[in-house]
C-alpha cells in the first residue's frame, strides 16, 4: 500500500470549521499548514488539493460528506492511481475522544462519507483511518447535534495529538505498509 492519495472527509464552510465531522479535513489542514503547503483549487474535481514534498497527495472534497465518493473517484482517475493506494480519514463517534483506528478494508459502519465512497469505488478494499471523537452524553444522546458540534477548549489538546497522530500513521503506511501502520495506530495511548 503505498498510500499516495489522503483523502479526508468533512463539509466545507465556515459553519463546519473545528467541528467533529470535520476530523478528516483538520488532519490534513495541519498536515499541510505544518508543510508550508498551498491548497488550490482542483481542475477535475469538487476539492481543495495540495502535494506534500515526497508526492503525496492530499485531498479535502469539498461536495459535502455524503458525497464525497465522486470526488475520490475522480481524483484516482485523474492521477491513475489504484485504489490500493488510497487512505480515507474520517470522524468515529464509537471511538473515544483521540482514538485511532486504521482498518485496510471494511464496511462503511454506518457512516455517510465512507458509503458514498465505497459506492462510487464499487468496493470497500481501500484503507480507512478513523479517528475517535466520541459519544455524546447520556444526556444530550444528539449525534447530529454532537459531530456537527465544535470540539470545546478542554478537548483541543488530545485532539491535537490525534491530528499528529493520523498523520505520523499514513506515513508509516507509505513507508512500511498497512500491517505496521495498524499495530501503531491502532494501539491504545
Amino acid at each position: 500500500m503505498a498510500c499516495s492519495l489522503v483523502v479526508g472527509l468533512g463539509n466545507p464552510g465556515p459553519e463546519y470549521r473545528r467541528t467533529r465531522h470535520n476530523f478528516g479535513f483538520l488532519v490534513l489542514e495541519r498536515w499541510a499548514e505544518r508543510d508550508g503547503l498551498s491548497w488550490k483549487k482542483a481542475s477535475f474535481a469538487d476539492a481543495q488539493i495540495c502535494e506534500a514534498g515526497d508526492g503525496t497527495r492530499l485531498v479535502l472534497p469539498q461536495s459535502f460528506m455524503n458525497r464525497s465518493g465522486p470526488v475520490v473517484q475522480a481524483c484516482l482517475h485523474w492521477w491513475k492511481l489504484d485504489v490500493s493506494e488510497l487512505v480515507v480519514l474520517v470522524d468515529e463517534i464509537q471511538l473515544p475522544l483521540g482514538r485511532l483506528r486504521l482498518r485496510a478494508e471494511g464496511s462503511d459502519g454506518g457512516h455517510n462519507g465512507l458509503a458514498s465512497v465505497e459506492s462510487a469505488l464499487g468496493t470497500r478494499r481501500y484503507a480507512r483511518l478513523r479517528g475517535g471523537v466520541g459519544r455524546p452524553g447520556q444526556a444530550s444522546g444528539d449525534m447530529v447535534g454532537h459531530v456537527l458540534g465544535r470540539f470545546s477548549e478542554d478537548e483541543w489538546p488530545e485532539l491535537e495529538k490525534a491530528l499528529d497522530r493520523a498523520r505520523e500513521v499514513v506515513e508509516i503506511a507509505r513507508r512500511e505498509g498497512i500491517a505496521a501502520a495498524m499495530t501503531f495506530g491502532n494501539r491504545p495511548l
